[in-house]
């Protein structure tokens, strides 16, 4: 019976739950990669300054503009990273010798009742804080590419052909057994430490704003932090590649898969197992070092940093209210709603993922001899439903954006999806 269950189980959940994850994950990279819409006032003061004529003074005291001037008052747009404006008003302000302005400023001006200078800076801020910082955007672009590889090869691939031949994909061949069996835990390990790293950049630039303020932490940091984990993970993975074969498991255990004659065995005697050299490593030694490198070290860097971030934030709100007026204080908005949404992935992280791993390493030291085949059964079913929380982890990161994020964040969830409605309408109506 528990097997049946088991085998539903997967059939309905694991489409069901690849589909969910790498639509909301190719969703959430859309969203994370579109530049931030620009601020319409924006165009009509750079059109104002580039058609302003030239005062007549001397090149010392007024130099003539240039097309460096464009460039840097173009550098001084208001930065979505940090949610705030200030050159730009600067710009619009300053008043122009002997010379009116042009009639499209005018008209838009007139449309709004009220000059392009006269804009509240908040205008900037609802166009642009609905995105992360760049650092944080480049660690959750990399996050929803991981998760939907983690979809795709650990869930439904491996389910696919384990449904369709009755044996794993590691046993299939020598290859699916060693590079297999390396990505499948190198994705596993690399998902928990990109949450890492995201909680990293939070607590560096909220719970110690002076280090941020002198060094801050520049996307070309986080670039570098990501590629030494991707290689630290691999080399502590690379055994895997030559520490593993193909064996038969009961007619030929002591010969490997290149050295076997007997042609006539069938795909299911043959099973991937570690060589006689790294049989003790595997069995004993591995699992304690996959546990901490998978869940353990992340979730100790991920509870202690989400503590520190919340204890400042909680720390700046008591400051706010006690002695600012108007509520401009301390953290802006974008920077306390992507902090809760960082601690709300370490805590999804660590509450799906913490019944497969507590079960995969003490599975070994409660039972250590065959119990009946009705427990075994049972065990087979909860082994599938924690196997099926690790899953879902890696699909429902972005409704976890979503719930946390601003309307501005949801629209642009949903907006490559009513793109692909208009265009499907545009082309049905014009077969017709």
């Amino acid at each position: 019976m528990e097997n049946s269950l088991a085998s539903w189980l997967e059939a309905i959940f694991i489409p069901a739950i690849t589909g969910f994850g790498l639509i909301g994950n190719t969703l959430t990279f859309i969203m994370l990669t579109r530049k931030p819409p620009r601020p319409r006032w924006i165009a009509p003061i750079m059109r104002y300054r580039a058609s302003r004529p030239q005062p007549p003074s001397s090149p010392l005291d007024n130099p003539p503009f240039t097309e460096s001037d464009t460039q840097s008052s173009s550098s001084q747009r208001p930065s979505t990273k940090q949610g705030h404006s200030s050159s730009v008003f600067n710009i619009s302000s300053s008043p122009s010798r002997n010379a009116s302005p042009p009639a499209q400023l005018t008209a838009s001006s007139s449309d709004k009742n009220h000059s392009p200078a006269s804009q509240p800076s908040s205008s900037t801020p609802k166009d642009a804080t609905y995105l992360p910082p760049l650092t944080t955007r480049f660690l959750l672009k990399a996050l929803a590419i991981v998760d939907s590889l983690i979809l795709l090869w650990p869930c439904f691939i491996q389910w696919t052909v384990r449904l369709s031949s009755g044996s794993s994909i590691f046993d299939r061949s020598d290859a699916f057994c060693k590079i297999g069996t390396f990505f499948n835990y190198f994705l596993l390990q690399l998902s928990p430490w990109l949450l890492v790293l995201v909680t990293i950049d939070r607590v560096y630039n909220i719970a110690f704003p002076t280090f941020s303020l002198k060094t801050p932490l520049t996307q070309t940091h986080v670039k570098r932090l990501f590629i030494v984990t991707i290689l630290i993970l691999a080399l502590l993975n690379s055994y895997m590649l030559f520490g593993l074969n193909l064996r038969l498991e009961k007619e030929m255990s002591n010969t490997s898969y290149e050295n076997a004659t007997n042609a006539s065995s069938s795909q299911s005697d043959w099973e991937c197992y570690p060589k006689d050299s790294f049989k003790y490593f595997v069995i004993s030694v591995w699992s304690w070092i996959d546990f901490a490198v998978a869940f353990g070290l992340p979730f100790v860097i991920i509870v202690l940093g989400n503590v520190l971030v919340l204890r400042q934030m909680r720390s700046s709100e008591k400051f706010r209210s006690r002695n600012a007026r108007g509520g401009n204080m301390t953290l802006p908005g974008a920077a306390e709603n992507w902090a809760k949404v960082s601690a709300l992935l370490g805590v999804t992280f660590i509450v799906l993922l913490m019944p497969y791993v507590v079960y995969q390493i003490g599975g070994s030291y409660w039972f250590k001899s065959h119990p009946g085949q009705e427990i075994e059964q049972t065990f087979d079913t909860l082994i599938v439903l924690f196997r099926l929380l690790l899953y879902t982890n890696s699909a429902i990161n972005f409704v976890l954006y979503m719930l946390l994020g601003s309307p501005k964040l949801r629209q642009q969830f949903v907006r490559p999806l009513h793109d692909c409605k208009k265009m499907i309408c545009k082309c049905f109506s014009s077969n017709e």
